[in-house]
């Protein structure tokens, strides 16, 4: 079990650099995708709260129903193991730190840091991904059942 933790903890700590150097899935262990999926699960609701509280778009609600589904996934698949509360608790801290590091980035450079990334050039039309973001707080608003995570098998 010790394998398991260790694994879900540097995935959920290192979602985003997961997110951005991506490992073959063919190389990776039915843990490290799991692990990998609840991290992707996480980060989105982080964006949903912050793109919602500065940037117009996004979904409070939605997020906390988001980060609450990988939170109960996490629960489900391990509910025999001693260290489940912990890993439930390590996707709050990574929800909240994510955030805290978002929010400083906005403070240090600006909202457009954060926000320019929802919007085409001309600061009022979404972009692509904008749009994705709004469809995701839409969807995730409605049902925790929604997210991809809520459906995924447990390794």
């Amino acid at each position: 079990m010790k394998a398991i933790y260790g694994a879900l903890a540097a995935l959920v700590v290192t979602g985003a650099q997961a997110q951005t150097s991506p490992v073959p899935a063919s190389d990776l262990d039915p843990l490290s995708l799991f692990g990998q999926d609840v991290s992707s699960a996480v980060d989105r609701a982080v964006d949903l709260s912050v793109y919602a509280s500065l940037c117009g778009t996004g979904n409070v609600a939605a997020a906390l129903v988001l980060r609450d589904a990988a939170t109960r996934k996490v629960a489900d698949c391990f509910r025999a193991d001693s260290k489940a509360a912990t890993w439930a608790a390590d996707i709050t801290t990574h929800f909240e730190g994510r955030r805290a590091l978002l929010l400083d980035l906005v403070n240090k450079n600006g909202k457009d840091a954060v926000c320019g990334r929802l919007y085409e050039s001309d600061g009022k039309t979404l972009s692509a991904y904008g749009r994705e973001v709004v469809a995701d707080g839409e969807r995730y608003a409605t049902s925790a059942a929604s997210a991809p995570i809520a459906k995924r098998p447990c390794p």
